[in-house]
């Protein structure tokens, strides 16, 4: 847990978010969803934006900074499953301050239940291979 005077160190300003939409948007045109410029995946940069998130007001400057777009297209089918875990991860985390940003924005309801979905079946599917019957 974050006391008080960590969650202030949690709270980043607006040039943080511009830097990591960048680097993201880089991610999501780049091959295998890497940035060329820092190396860094987008998985890995989602889960960085999924950290900040911890604060409530860089909840709303995520959102604010436009990277919901973003999330939404790591929720597609060809998505790695880190991708579609740290996509689906962030808007649950996301939900709790911009629920109403969330249901507006298109392609993010549907690709997150979609996703919760397949991780359910998988999960399922998991439990009756494991089983001994």
């Amino acid at each position: 847990m974050i006391n008080e005077d960590e969650n202030e160190a949690v709270n980043s300003d607006e040039s943080t978010f511009q830097f990591i939409h960048k680097l993201l948007s880089g991610a999501l045109n780049g091959k295998e969803h890497r940035s060329p410029t820092s190396g860094f995946s987008a998985d890995e940069l989602v889960a960085a934006l999924n950290k900040l998130a911890a604060n409530d007001s860089n909840k709303r400057r995520i959102v604010q900074s436009g990277f919901l777009p973003m999330y939404v297209q790591l929720l597609q089918p060809d998505c790695s499953l880190s991708e579609l875990t740290e996509a689906t991860q962030g808007i649950w985390i996301l939900a709790f301050k911009c629920r109403d940003d969330i249901l507006k924005e298109p392609g993010c309801l549907e690709g997150y239940l979609l996703t919760i979905t397949v991780f359910i079946s998988l999960f399922t599917l998991c439990i009756f291979m494991n089983c001994d019957s």
